[in-house]
């Protein structure tokens, strides 16, 4: 068949334009699907600039090989299974340890509280009898109503002698004015107390006896009894000591008197040194002629004896000692009076 038969339409090609209008479009109709159905095919791949972004992304294999290395290490630190069951024991055995102490622990607190409780309940029973005695005592004291009785009866009889009272207030008034004033009466306590330091003066005295007979290594007498002591602050007196002190600077009335079968030596010392000496004979004491012995023996024992009295001029804080030569059945005595 030749082009001028089918465009004469030879043949039965005689509607070839329509046909092959209807076949370009049919073949258009297809492409056009095509098209569509390879830009969804496209649309979900990845384009040059992602595949390059991918591709520079991707690990290398160092890094791996650092990471593996790394969990390797990681592995290796991880205990093992028995290593696991050892701490598991070692935690259940100090659970165990604190489970008994806790328990011993309660078991302390327990017996403490009921310790706390028993005691307490005591207190509570102390407190229950002191109720009940308070309560026992209060029904045993008068009642409002009484009190208020006895206060209006003393009120009635305060009342009816108010007037004695009065009078009785005027006349202890009148006798109180009657009286000496404060001002004279001071005036005269003041005189009185001049008089008495005065008198008291004169009775600063003080008496030792001695009466064992013995006598120290060093021959001084150790004194016994303390007779009269009017100033104790002043004359310092130990028992079975060789020393009388006196604080007071001043003069003092000395009186001494020793008794044996025969008349001893005395010597009396202030401050370690001898002051006086005593002796046997018709003026016996060395510094001065008064006083006298008598010797006559007597059938009922001592008599006399060797006595005297001088006036010493002592310093502060004297020590007063005397020292005795004699028989050693004797007794004696030494006085002080402070003038």
């Amino acid at each position: 068949m030749n082009t001028e038969e089918c465009l004469s339409g030879l043949n039965g090609w005689k509607n070839i334009q329509n046909i092959i209008r209807q076949t370009f479009c049919s073949m258009q109709m297809q492409i056009d699907s095509l098209n569509d159905r390879m830009g969804e095919k496209l649309s979900g791949k990845v384009d040059h600039e992602q595949l390059e972004y991918l591709l520079n992304d991707k690990l290398d294999v160092s890094t791996f090989e650092q990471s593996n290395r790394q969990i390797n290490d990681i592995l290796a630190n991880v205990p093992s299974t028995t290593e696991v069951n050892n701490v598991f024991n070692q935690v259940e055995n100090s659970i165990n340890i604190l489970r008994n102490e806790t328990a011993q622990n309660i078991h302390s607190m327990q017996n403490t509280l009921n310790d706390i409780l028993s005691e307490h309940k005591m207190s509570l029973e102390n407190v229950e009898r002191e109720l009940s005695s308070m309560s026992s005592d209060l029904r045993t004291k008068p009642s409002v109503e009484e009190i208020n009785d006895i206060l209006r009866t003393v009120r009635s009889e305060l009342d009816s002698n108010y007037d004695n009272i009065v009078g009785n207030y005027s006349d202890l008034r009148k006798d109180l004015e009657s009286r000496l004033p404060s001002s004279s009466f001071d005036r005269f306590v003041e005189s009185q107390r001049a008089v008495l330091d005065g008198l008291c003066l004169q009775t600063c005295v003080a008496r030792f006896v001695w009466k064992s007979g013995r006598i120290t290594k060093k021959s001084m007498i150790p004194w016994d009894v303390e007779l009269v002591n009017t100033a104790p602050e002043n004359f310092r007196f130990t028992q079975g000591k060789s020393t009388i002190i006196t604080e007071l600077p001043g003069l003092y009335e000395f009186t001494f008197g020793f008794y044996s079968e025969r008349k001893p030596t005395i010597k009396i010392l202030v401050n370690g040194h001898p002051i006086l000496t005593a002796v046997n004979s018709g003026s016996y004491v060395v510094h001065h002629s008064s006083g006298r012995t008598v010797t006559q023996p007597h059938p009922d024992g001592n008599i006399t004896g060797l006595t005297g009295v001088d006036y010493l001029a002592l310093p502060p804080r004297a020590r007063v000692t005397v020292k005795y030569e004699g028989p050693r059945n004797a007794e004696g005595f030494v006085a002080f009076r402070k003038l």
